[in-house]
């Protein structure tokens, strides 16, 4: 049985009992286009997803977004500095 990739912060990728690899880069990046796209009608404030391109076939993609003016990245809570 594999095991999953455990970090300090608890299980990663194939902590849960129904995770399972995607069989290729499209597949992953056709997932996280679709999840975007739920997430939108959802009422999440993402930016809205116009399909995704193909670079190098089967090993590069890139998912075409709209651009959010103004905004910010979201800081790594690990890379935060204790004040006392």
């Amino acid at each position: 049985m594999p095991t999953a990739t455990t970090s300090s912060a608890g299980p990663l990728y194939g902590g849960l009992e129904d995770e399972t690899p995607f069989q290729s880069v499209r597949r992953f990046v056709e997932y996280e286009d679709f999840t975007l796209l739920r997430l939108t009608l959802g009422g999440v404030p993402t930016p809205a997803t116009h399909g995704f391109v193909e670079i190098t076939p089967e090993r590069e993609y890139v998912i075409v977004m709209d651009f959010y003016t103004g905004a910010q990245e979201i800081e790594n809570p690990s890379s935060r500095r204790s004040s006392g």
